[in-house]
């Protein structure tokens, strides 16, 4: 009798071992993309370093700002309200009438948004490319940016629903399929900055066509005028914050481009696209903990600050951990990743992912969970006036360096803003001795990046130093059991929703 009951209890101990281990595995699925979304620009970076000028990547910097823009306005914060809206329907025929309703919707405003850029195309390229033959690149730089916003949808549905293996799928295909294809554009074909649109722009579009065609075939297509008019009620509050978030996230570079030059635009542009890997990977982590987030928001009730903050804090230390390596190793990156050209963009590496950074806080969806959507949109306005500012200014005194300065200025102060009313309607409670060691390791290495690069020290003394550096960072998350945080937060956050339980 002992003896099968111990045979039970060790099968059902690796069963459940099993299942931690399985639910972990899924989490490390939604890094894949994360991977790919830091070597392939790398990758392409090297390549189109060696056949553009600086004037090109100029040229595409403010074009892509300019889709960004008029893309993100289109969007009128639909995705937001598609995602929180989305936890509160449990039958599949509510999930589609939610789904297929906001998709309709948000197409139709894209299209719109298409019209409109095609109608200002010659305009725009006119006042900030001084090139009107090149108004094309505007609509084509628009195509780019609305195709995927249309794919994300169909993204995060595959996320809340945990099928990771999908989400994965389609999102590392895009990525690798756009690369190809960006490649044969500039470097075959010889379509210079077009060529950088056009690759991604096919490439979201296959990727778009299938996610639509299987979700067709498995949820099958339902509208509803209740669900579109609950996510607009969400959204729409939105609208003035995504229209004035879009200008002010862009608004950098048609700063530094109005009052330098495109080629400051073009050093700028390129060291804010290496940081951009920091940024993906801190957004991939987003995409495994946020699901957890919204559910413990709804079910945890008055005991939500802790456990979410305890939740969390891993998964800080292990978003700082990317840019704290981003940061001491700038100048090393750059010199591999490009042509010697922009070796100034290592400032502006630095900068920028320092900013990134302590975007983790912003990531966090307090007041919309606490359905204060026009706060934000106040808040908006307050950060594209500081960015404004600062980026003027900045870019006035010190070219694409000061006006990554500024930024990183204007956001520290918008930042600090947003998450003091956030915690006032939504708390999360950080653990605060290891949330000021995590984010104040970032000043430090940037002191140190700086300071070794001005030393002119061997390039091996260096190299021992920020790998010591590296080192000690992860010793300390060891010894303060981090690590062993991380790894339960990450069972916590890829197991399924109680509603899946069963399936899996």
């Amino acid at each position: 009798m002992t003896s099968l009951r111990s045979r039970l209890a060790a099968t059902s101990a690796r069963q459940e071992l099993w299942r931690a281990t399985r639910t972990r595995m899924r989490a490390g699925l939604y890094m894949l993309p994360t991977v790919a979304q830091g070597a392939i620009p790398l990758i392409t970076l090297k390549v189109f370093s060696q056949v553009l000028t600086k004037t090109d990547f100029g040229v595409w910097g403010v074009c892509a700002a300019f889709a960004a823009m008029a893309s993100g306005i289109a969007n009128l914060g639909l995705l937001v309200g598609y995602e929180r809206n989305y936890y509160e329907f449990t039958d599949e025929q509510g999930k589609a009438r939610l789904l297929y309703s906001v998709v309709a919707f948000a197409f139709v405003a894209q299209l719109i948004g298409l019209a409109v850029v095609i109608v200002v195309a010659r305009t725009a390229a006119t006042r900030l490319l001084s090139s009107p033959d090149q108004s094309h690149l505007f609509v084509l730089a628009y195509a780019t940016a609305a195709v995927p916003s249309m794919k994300a949808y169909f993204l995060v549905l595959l996320r809340n629903e945990n099928r990771a293996r999908e989400y994965v799928h389609f999102s590392v295909d895009e990525l690798v399929l756009g690369a190809i294809f960006s490649i044969i554009a500039v470097v075959g074909l010889h379509l210079g900055v077009a060529g950088m649109f056009g690759g991604p722009l096919l490439a979201s579009t296959i990727v778009f066509t299938v996610l639509v065609t299987r979700s067709v075939m498995t949820l099958r297509p339902a509208f509803g005028r209740k669900e579109l008019a609950d996510t607009l009620r969400v959204s729409l509050p939105l609208a003035p914050r995504v229209l004035i978030g879009a200008v002010g996230n862009q608004l950098d570079r048609l700063v530094l481009g109005a009052i330098g030059s495109l080629e400051a635009v073009g050093v700028y542009t390129v060291g804010q696209r290496v940081a951009t890997i920091v940024f993906a990977y801190m957004t991939a982590l987003q995409n495994v903990y946020q699901p957890s987030v919204y559910r413990m928001l709804f079910a945890d009730g008055a005991g939500a600050a802790r456990n979410i903050g305890k939740f969390l804090a891993p998964f800080a230390y292990a978003s700082v951990a990317a840019a704290f390596v981003m940061v001491l190793f700038a100048a090393d990156i750059l010199r591999a990743a490009a042509s010697a050209q922009y070796a100034a963009a290592a400032s502006v590496l630095v900068l920028f992912t320092i900013n990134y950074a302590l975007m983790f806080f912003g990531k966090q969806p307090q007041l919309t969970f606490a359905k204060r959507t026009w706060l934000v949109s106040v808040l908006s306005v307050f950060s594209v006036l500081m960015n404004a500012g600062c980026v003027y200014a900045g870019a006035r005194i010190g070219g694409p360096v000061g006006a990554a300065t500024g930024l990183l200025i204007a956001n520290v102060l918008t930042g600090a803003a947003s998450f003091v009313l956030a915690q006032r309607f939504a708390p999360i409670a950080y653990p605060p001795a290891q949330t000021v060691l995590v984010f104040g390791s970032l000043p430090v290495a940037a002191l140190f990046s700086y300071g070794l690069t001005a030393s002119h020290a061997h390039w091996a003394l260096q190299a021992v130093v920020k790998i010591g550096l590296v080192a000690g960072y992860v010793v300390w998350g060891w010894r303060a059991g981090i690590f062993a945080a991380l790894w339960s937060s990450l069972g916590r956050a890829s197991a399924p929703p109680p509603e899946l339980q069963e399936a899996v």
